[in-house]
């Protein structure tokens, strides 16, 4: 934090208000869930998809998927990457092979043992938790303005029903 009184200013580096790129447990000295995101996910993502892909899709297109290391906060990841598709009229088929890339890496991505490590069991919802729901397509999520807004998939509004099923026949036992 710095405080530049001859020019009335008030500082401070952005991290601490995302919560993907600090940790307020361990401070900037620690790795964040932000740091395995990029290094595991978002740059391997473009690897991939040109493996499988090849010659499919234009270079630029590889390119500037290239780019989405640079997107912040990490959370909004998913959302530059549709754009980049709709910027390249990427659709049908390849759409589903792209999606399919992204969940399979989200995939491996949530069972590295570090990843493992922050999900926090007291938090019903922590990033960890949030990444799984969306990875699950039982939750999606967007953009409007600043703020990030969760609303449940079709797919996660059966399984809510199913579980308060659940908790009622369970609580008839009690």
């Amino acid at each position: 934090m710095a405080k530049r009184n001859e020019h009335r200013i008030f500082a401070r580096h952005g991290d601490k208000y995302d919560k993907w790129s600090y940790n307020p447990e361990y401070g900037r000295d620690s790795a964040t869930i932000g740091d395995v995101l990029s290094i595991d996910l978002i740059t391997r993502f473009p690897e991939e998809v040109e493996k499988r892909l090849g010659d499919s899709l234009p270079k630029s297109f590889y390119h500037g998927l290239h780019e989405m290391i640079n997107v912040r906060p990490n959370a909004a990841v998913p959302l530059w990457v549709a754009s980049h598709f709709k910027q390249y009229g990427v659709s049908g088929k390849i759409e589903e092979s792209l999606k399919e890339t992204w969940n399979e890496l989200v995939s491996q991505f949530l069972k590295l043992d570090f990843v493992r490590s922050l999900d926090r069991k007291w938090n019903p919802f922590d990033s960890i938790d949030e990444l799984e729901l969306e990875s699950e397509g039982l939750i999606k999520s967007e953009f409007q303005e600043r703020r990030k807004y969760y609303s449940l998939t079709k797919q996660g509004e059966v399984a809510l029903r199913a579980a308060k099923q659940y908790f009622r026949k369970l609580a008839l036992r009690l």
